[in-house]
């Protein structure tokens, strides 16, 4: 968990340099559970993703170590469909 954490900050970290809004599930909540001692699944966070994913113009997805068994990814994959968001592989 804490290489995909990191990986996904760099990426967010490069995107938001080329001038992109960008929302990382695990980049914002994940320091914000270990500070609060809040729970790390899906159903505790799946109404904050929802909320903030519904928003959202596009979706990238890091094909990283776990990526297609990780719940969270997966769920935010299918919302991302749900709102007719496209989704990007990379």
């Amino acid at each position: 968990m804490r290489k995909r954490f990191r990986e996904a900050n760099r990426a967010a970290a490069k995107l938001m340099g080329s001038g992109h809004y960008v929302f990382s599930p695990i980049s914002h909540t994940h320091p914000i559970a270990e500070a609060g001692e809040l729970p790390r699944d899906w159903e505790f966070w799946a109404g904050y993703d929802t909320a903030i994913i519904s928003r959202c113009t596009k979706m990238i997805v890091l094909t990283i170590d776990g990526w297609e068994e990780s719940i969270g990814v997966q769920s935010e994959i299918k919302l991302a469909k749900k709102f007719c968001i496209p989704i990007e592989y990379t």
